[in-house]
């Protein structure tokens, strides 16, 4: 009831649907937060009583009721509806999602709080499950300061699912595109890279499965991890989801909080993966440039233009025939070991080259140790 408190609202929260409809004939209410899964009676019964004891009294106003759940299984939305429910919410939710959902179905609007903390609100609201309410933190896990803009590829079949999931994500600060099928999918990645796909196994049409292995199809899509979300938890699924490129796997019902910080785990994980890997490949192709320059007898060197060190290659200094731990790290004295007649055109072609935007290649001869 705290987040309904800050809000500025008047709060009476019961446990179950029959401590509802008892406090509903002892008390006034403008609005009802129903949780549809509770002991002794669940969210749909305690609805449809309230819609039936409405009917026998004509005179009085309908109450709006709006769905709580973590359930977002096909066609849930549609249930809560045919009870009598007039709006849905999935939890976890936040403090602006909820206080959005209230003023659609409350006219009047609620006094702020006063500086000492205590106020007095013109609407009442009656919560079913005061646990789910309390414990309600903002869903923007620290880490999003890692990852300022995540853009993430919704795929599925399901508008309810879609719908719920989307904004869920959306109110955690993610950027949300989404695509009904895998189609529609394979579209929108040619003209944005997501940082992550949520992509449904069981979609018609082109299923995920046969989907994501579209995806890895694409060199881009290397990186980016696909979470699959499916109702099958067996084995084959599980395998099936990997089998075909996906990253990881998630069973529906989603429970968000802990999803939400999920998401930036593997967004962890894989950025350090890519990371790791470009480092291998960088070293392995500089690994197998020195090879070459050793096999071809060439030498390289690299002048730090701003703190002016210089640096040259252990096959160089051979060719110069100094040892490397002798080289001072200067250009001056790089210059030295070049032929005293190319000394001055090779110290005017690299201080030229610090201000030049083009490349250029030049020859000009070292002062080769001599064998004994």
């Amino acid at each position: 009831m705290g987040m309904l408190q800050a809000i500025g609202y008047q709060a009476h929260a019961v446990n179950n649907g029959l401590k509802a409809l008892q406090a509903l004939i002892e008390n006034h209410y403008d609005l009802i937060l129903m949780d549809c899964h509770m002991p002794e009676m669940d969210g749909f019964q305690a609805t449809i009583q309230i819609r039936q004891r409405e009917q026998s009294q004509p005179n009085k106003p309908r109450l709006p009721i709006i769905a709580l759940s973590t359930d977002i299984q096909k066609g849930m939305v549609e249930q809560c509806l045919q009870a009598g429910m007039d709006s849905y919410i999935g939890k976890p939710f936040s403090k602006q999602q909820l206080e959005d959902v209230i003023e659609r179905w409350l006219p009047i609007k609620h006094t702020e709080p006063n500086d000492c903390n205590t106020h007095h609100s013109e609407n009442t609201v009656v919560n079913s499950n005061p646990v789910e309410l309390e414990n309600l933190q903002p869903l923007t896990p620290a880490a999003n300061d890692r990852f300022p803009t995540i853009k993430i590829l919704l795929i599925d079949d399901d508008p309810n699912f879609r719908l719920i999931t989307s904004e869920t994500l959306r109110a955690a600060a993610f950027f949300v595109d989404e695509a009904s099928n895998g189609a529609e999918a394979l579209e929108k990645i040619k003209h944005q890279l997501p940082d992550i796909v949520l992509l449904d196994s069981m979609m018609e049409g082109i299923n995920g499965f046969q989907t994501c292995r579209l995806l890895r199809t694409d060199p881009a899509m290397a990186d980016v991890p696909v979470i699959m979300s499916t109702t099958l938890s067996d084995s084959d699924s599980i395998n099936k989801a990997f089998d075909a490129g996906a990253t990881d796997f998630i069973v529906k019902p989603i429970n968000y909080e802990t999803f939400i910080h999920h998401l930036y785990f593997i967004l962890r994980a894989c950025q350090n993966t890519a990371e790791l890997r470009n480092s291998r490949l960088q070293l392995t192709a500089l690994t197998a440039l020195k090879a070459a320059q050793r096999i071809a007898r060439f030498g390289y060197w690299t002048w730090h233009i701003k703190n002016n060190q210089f640096q040259i290659s252990a096959h160089l200094a051979n060719l110069c025939g100094i040892n490397l731990e002798q080289f001072d790290g200067t250009l001056d004295g790089f210059i030295q070991l070049i032929h005293p007649q190319d000394r001055d055109f090779v110290k005017d072609m690299i201080t030229a080259s610090a201000h030049s935007k083009t490349h250029e290649s030049a020859e000009y001869r070292l002062q080769v140790a001599k064998s004994e």
